[in-house]
Formats: structure tokens, C-alpha cells, sequence
């Protein structure tokens, strides 16, 4: 067995859950990622939709690797446990010009950072709309979602 717990010579499969309160700029976030990718996109990438449920994007593969990037929708945080098993890594998005729902993300965000099966799996925090003009301050985001504990 080769390192990453994956048989020696299979190739390298990966799923990414990416999650965040609703409107945080998830759908947009993966869309990017899929026209960076060279995958096509809708020819208004910014006309997004709220996810109801969960989207499943297959990436092109890279070296030999798969990435699956499957984005629960915000009002689904009540099954985002359903989907902790399957994924390698983890995302969170979160809106960083919405400050009445900086405290929510703060604190979904720990409740999956405490979840035993997504504690030792690499996450990374996404604070997504920094260009936005009323965009909550950076000492101010970090304090609430408690960064210098991660």
C-alpha cells in the first residue's frame, strides 16, 4: 500500500467538500475553479443560483489524480455530516461583506472542526468577497472565526 492509504499503482482519487453558509460564493468559487480548469462554464459564470442540495463537479485529471469537488448548498448544514466520510479535504467559505452571518459561519465552521471525522483531515478557510465595499475588517474576521486557534 502506498502512502495515503491508496494501493500502489491505483490511481489517486480525491473529494473535496466544500461548504459554507448560504450565499457565501461556493457555486461561484467552484465554477472559477472549473474555468481555470479549462472546463467549461456558463457564459455568465456570476449567475448563480442557491444551491438546493448538493452539486457533484468532476475536474479533469491531473497526473494521473481525480478530483471530485462535491458543494453542499448552506441551507443543507444538517446533512453536511452525511458527506464527511467520503472527502480527503474539506473547504469552508465563508462571506466576508455579510457580517450579521460572520458569527453563523464561525460557528458551523467549528462544529465541523470538532466533528471527530474532519478534525485530522487538511481544511482550508476561504474568506470569500474581501473586494466587496463593505467588507468586514481582516483583525475583525479572523478574531470571529477564531483563526489563530486553527
Amino acid at each position: 500500500e502506498a502512502s495515503g492509504g491508496r494501493v500502489a499503482g491505483a490511481p489517486l482519487k480525491l473529494e473535496v467538500l466544500v461548504m459554507g453558509c448560504q450565499g457565501a460564493g461556493k457555486s461561484l468559487l467552484v465554477r472559477r475553479m472549473k474555468e481555470l480548469c479549462g472546463v467549461r462554464v456558463p457564459v455568465d459564470i456570476l449567475d448563480t443560483q442557491p444551491t438546493l442540495g448538493v452539486e457533484l463537479d468532476e475536474f479533469p485529471a491531473y497526473d494521473g489524480a481525480s478530483l471530485t469537488v462535491r458543494e453542499v448548498g448552506g441551507s443543507f448544514v444538517q446533512v453536511w455530516p452525511n458527506f464527511f466520510d467520503d472527502c480527503g479535504a474539506w473547504a469552508f467559505v465563508v462571506d466576508t461583506s455579510d457580517e450579521g452571518m460572520l458569527s453563523t459561519a464561525a460557528v458551523e465552521l467549528w462544529e465541523v472542526l470538532n466533528n471527530p471525522k474532519m478534525a485530522t483531515k487538511p481544511c482550508l478557510v476561504i474568506c470569500n468577497k474581501t473586494d466587496a465595499p463593505l467588507t468586514t475588517p481582516h483583525a475583525e474576521v479572523c478574531g470571529v472565526l477564531r483563526v489563530g486557534e486553527l
